[in-house]
This record gives structure tokens, C-alpha cells and sequence, in this order.
């Protein structure tokens, strides 16, 4: 009965980021109407080699791994979609071609599936096509995530845009995109996603620094110091791959110095649009983040996503069952 217990309350914790909320957050583009224009274009670094994916990522972009039966990208393209987003700008390079291809019309299979009564097996595409336009950016070298957004200049004009790191996927019961534009038109300034991590963790994030709190979850950033000692960190609030921008960041793009390694970063953008006078903003995340670019964390969120998938729950815990037996018989 405790070895039950244990295997029901682990499927329970797992499956628990992943319940549906009892309402549902309305699209970005029903919120009253402010100054700041429509935020409609999201921005979708992917020019990575995914080197902590490797060798998977040798021949495939870490882009289009597999979250059970779905690209990690196709869930950041249902993100902004779900948050009223209607213009999807992905920045990729040379071998990152299967991205586009999947996005793309496939005429030969989607007549086969047609005729065969299985087109519910690619709706979810066809209904994205419908709701969605792509634009394509070879990024020519990888100069960073900073240099990323700044060749995207040409196609965002004076207005806020948001952009998305692909290899982190956000799951829960908040449409984390449509509440940071709500809050960007609301107080006319960038917004960026933050999570608390532990404090032995700081040393690999870009840690935040607290001016004021606006109203709970909500901060005002003075300053962001990139990867502190634990007993040097200011907070333990990171930053998190979820970003609604101001287009006064290619300013700061085009001027500040690219990092030690050579590559401009976009946090060293925004830590400028501060210094600029400009305000940016933390809105503290309540979904859980899994950062699918290394192998247990892409494993976890498999996991996790089948345990709330309608069609694959029962088999995943089925799955978890066996093996927790399997280890606590031995």
C-alpha cells in the first residue's frame, strides 16, 4: 500500500503543472487599448548550435525536439497564438531548414491523410497555418542572442514585440505572454519573465535587481547582474526566456560592446535600455519553466506533458507504475 501510495502521489506531482486552469485568460488583443499599439510579432532566436544536446542536435536544430508528439517550437508558436499573436519572425541558420519545412504545407501528405480520414493527425498545423504568418532570418554567423534580434530590425518598426528562447517551454495555468503584453501596454515599458531559483543556482542566470515593487508579481528592474556568486547575488529572481521589448533595444543593440566571448548579448541590451532611462519590467512567472536544451530536463518535460496529454495519460502512468515497481522490488 505505501509503494501505491508513493507511485500516485509522484504521478500527482508531476502531472500537477500541467492541470488546466478553471477559467481561461483572454487573448492579448481584448484587453482595453492603451498608447502602446498592438503587440502582434514575436521574435524566435534559433540560430544555436545546441551543443548541450549533442550529438541529437549534430544533424537536428534542438528547435524540433520532440515534446511527445510535438516540436518544442510548435508549443512556443501555440504560446503566442493563444496570447493573440499573429506574426511569427524565426531566425535560424544554415542545416536549420526542418523548422521551416514543418511550419510549411505538405500538399502530397495532407491530401493522403484527407482521403484517408486522418487529417486530425496534422490539424494542429493547418490550424496554425491559418492563424499565423512566418518570416525566415538567416542569422550568417552566430553572434549571440543579441545579434539574433538585431538583424530582425528591418521587419519590427516602431512598436513593442516579444520574443520567445524556443528551448524553454513554459507550461501551467497562465498565459504568461498575453498577461507581459497586458502589462507592457498597461505601463508603456519592456517587460521580461523572471522565476526564483535557488541561491545555489544564481551563478548561471542573469539575477535581477530590484528598484520597486509595482504590485505582487510585478517589479520595477534597477540594474541585472549576470551570474553572481551566491553570496554576491542581490536576489534570487533570474530571468527567463520570455521577453516583450520596446524597439528602442536595437538602440542599445547597435551600441553596446559584444561580450568577452565576441557575441552580443541581448540581457547586456536590455541592462543599457535601463541605463537609458527606459523602463523595464520583471513580471514574476507563475508557470513552471523546463529548459529542453539539455537531455533530463527535455526527459522531465515529456514526462510531465504526457501525464496531462488526453491521449497518452493513461499509458504514461501505466509506464511510471512499472518502473517504480521495478526499482522498489529489486
Amino acid at each position: 500500500m505505501k509503494r501505491t501510495a508513493a507511485v500516485i502521489a509522484l504521478i500527482v506531482a508531476l502531472a500537477s503543472p500541467f492541470l488546466p486552469a478553471e477559467g481561461s485568460v483572454a487573448p492579448a488583443s481584448s484587453f482595453l487599448q492603451t498608447d502602446v499599439p498592438a503587440i502582434t510579432k514575436l521574435v524566435l532566436p534559433c540560430g544555436g548550435w545546441g551543443t548541450r544536446m549533442m550529438p541529437y542536435t549534430k544533424a537536428q536544430p534542438k528547435e524540433v525536439a520532440n515534446i511527445l508528439n510535438k516540436p518544442a517550437i510548435q508549443l512556443v508558436v501555440e504560446e503566442g497564438i493563444a496570447s493573440g499573436l499573429t506574426e511569427f519572425v524565426i531566425v535560424t541558420k544554415r542545416h536549420k531548414d526542418s523548422i521551416a519545412d514543418h511550419f510549411d504545407a505538405l500538399p502530397e501528405l495532407e491530401g493522403s491523410l484527407y482521403r484517408n480520414k486522418k487529417e486530425h493527425l496534422i490539424s494542429d498545423i493547418t490550424g496554425i497555418r491559418s492563424k499565423a504568418d512566418f518570416m525566415y532570418i538567416r542569422q550568417a554567423e552566430q553572434k549571440g542572442t543579441g545579434d539574433a534580434v538585431l538583424i530582425t530590425q528591418k521587419w519590427i518598426k516602431d512598436e513593442f514585440f516579444c520574443v520567445a528562447f524556443p528551448d524553454n517551454i513554459f507550461i501551467g495555468e497562465e498565459n504568461l505572454f498575453a498577461e507581459m503584453i497586458k502589462i507592457a501596454q498597461r505601463e508603456n515599458a519592456s517587460v521580461v519573465a523572471v522565476e526564483e531559483v535557488p541561491l545555489k543556482e544564481v551563478v548561471h542566470h542573469g539575477v535581477v535587481v530590484i528598484k520597486k515593487e509595482i504590485e505582487p508579481g510585478l517589479y520595477e528592474i534597477a540594474d541585472l547582474v549576470e551570474k553572481p556568486r551566491p553570496e554576491e547575488a542581490p536576489s534570487r529572481l533570474v530571468n527567463c526566456a520570455r521577453f516583450v521589448l520596446s524597439s528602442k533595444i536595437f538602440k542599445s543593440l547597435e551600441t553596446i560592446p559584444c561580450a568577452p566571448n565576441g557575441e552580443l548579448q541581448l540581457p547586456d541590451a536590455i541592462l543599457d535600455l535601463i541605463k537609458r532611462g527606459e523602463r523595464v519590467l520583471a513580471y514574476w512567472s507563475k508557470n513552471q519553466r523546463y529548459d529542453i536544451g539539455r537531455p533530463m530536463p527535455w526527459l522531465e518535460t515529456n514526462i510531465r506533458y504526457a501525464l496531462q496529454h488526453p491521449t497518452f495519460k493513461d499509458e504514461m502512468r501505466s509506464l511510471l507504475k512499472t518502473v517504480s515497481d521495478e526499482l522498489f522490488n529489486k
